[in-house]
């Protein structure tokens, strides 16, 4: 039995589970209590907790009794809750703990207290899968563990190095995937006809759609029709093909952008309406707030989801720019020193481990790639960001 959406997860959620008789599998543990006074128990949870995000990710819901009954282990017997006097402060306590044991830190964990009664409570635990391996630090020394239906297993040596290359794989083959999809629309491969001029081609790719579990993919491509958006505007064309929801706006029978969805959580998208034509003459060119543009359209992507994907490959390409400039300001004078110099810039791929639901975070995660964009045109860096770091919307 799964659990419902995490956000929504209630007592009503977790009473059913008993009712059901829900089984532990693999994705889904069911504890009557946790011990966070003792070494012991904390080397417990951070192992649970890991053995999780190296498998297939997974629920751990603290409160709830199992039994094994003859060939049906670990069923769900009870919903009684722990004692919770301070929901914030045990939430910060095992994050302490899992900061402090896990090794990679694992990012997008996700916890929930949910209320049985005036006193006793549910702790629900939500461990994205990674696709970095993830040990755990018991004094000097380090264990791996991933989990089946079963419950969690030690990995050996040939276990973590088929691991370690899983996720390699993964990698590369999303970062193959964006340069087929670079060739193919520089050959004129779109979806729709496309405007003429240069255009900013944006990619969301999570590596999990690469590495053959894709559960927690699966986008309801039914449910964003009203909701997917194109990168500068919300498109007013929406219709399915081959690879999911294509969402598009058109003038003149030319298509001036488009968002692709896949089914996996994947997203392309493309517009051909970024630049702007200088006061001062016919030259069109990119104009400053290019860079808020792609960071709406990243947050706006990951609200779509279902879930947090884990680690995802954010990348921008430039199609038709040569001789193009790339402004930083809100002016048509702020030109850089030389414009596009190639036709097709692909530039370089960051990796995000998560896509952080805090714009500020998720925008700073993003500013490498921002940086490349605006360094194109000859600029040191994008203009959305201050002195500090801080992500600044230009106007």
């Amino acid at each position: 039995m799964e659990l419902c959406d995490f956000e929504v997860l209630d007592i009503v959620a977790l009473s059913a589970l008993v009712e059901g008789r829900a089984i532990e599998t693999a994705s889904l543990e069911f504890k009557e209590a946790i011990d966070l006074a003792n070494e012991q128990g904390k080397d417990e949870l951070a192992t649970d907790v890991a053995s999780f995000a190296n498998s297939v990710g997974g629920d751990i819901l603290v409160g709830v009794s199992e039994r094994a009954d003859g060939e049906k282990k670990g069923y769900a017997t009870a919903c009684d809750g722990i004692v919770v006097d301070n929901a914030d402060a045990l939430m910060l306590r095992i994050q302490s703990i899992l900061q402090e044991r896990i090794e990679p830190r694992l990012v997008g964990v996700r916890m929930k207290v949910v209320q049985i009664d005036q006193e006793r409570h549910v702790l629900a635990i939500r461990i994205p899968r990674s696709w970095q391996l993830h040990a755990v630090r018991r004094n000097k020394a380090y264990a791996v563990y991933a989990r089946n239906a079963n419950g969690k297993y030690p990995l050996d040596f040939f276990q973590i190095r088929d691991a370690f290359t899983l996720g390699a794989a993964a990698t590369e083959r999303a970062m193959i995937w964006r340069s087929e999809r670079i060739a193919r629309l520089a050959a004129g491969e779109t979806p729709r006809i496309l405007s003429e001029g240069p255009k900013l081609v944006l990619h969301v790719i999570p590596v999990a759609a690469f590495a053959g579990e894709r559960s927690r993919l699966s986008v309801d491509l039914e449910a964003l029709e009203t909701t997917a958006r194109t990168m500068k505007s919300s498109g007013s064309n929406r219709t399915y093909n081959a690879d999911g929801l294509l969402i598009y706006a058109e003038w003149s029978n030319n298509c001036e952008e488009y968002s692709q969805v896949y089914r996996d959580g994947r997203l392309e998208s493309l517009s051909a309406v970024l630049t702007v034509t200088s006061a001062m003459g016919s030259r069109p060119y990119f104009h400053a707030v290019v860079g808020d543009i792609v960071i709406r359209a990243v947050a706006a992507h990951r609200d779509l989801l279902p879930a947090d994907p884990g680690p995802t490959l954010i990348s921008l390409s430039i199609l038709g720019g040569k001789g193009t400039p790339i402004s930083n300001e809100s002016k048509w004078s702020s030109f850089g020193k030389s414009p596009i110099d190639r036709d097709i810039a692909m530039l370089p791929e960051i990796q995000l481990d998560s896509l952080s639901k805090e714009n500020q975070l998720l925008a700073k995660g993003l500013r490498p790639g921002l940086d490349s964009l605006y360094q194109a045109g000859g600029h040191s860096r994008c203009p959305s960001f201050g002195a500090d770091g801080t992500y600044i919307e230009v106007n």
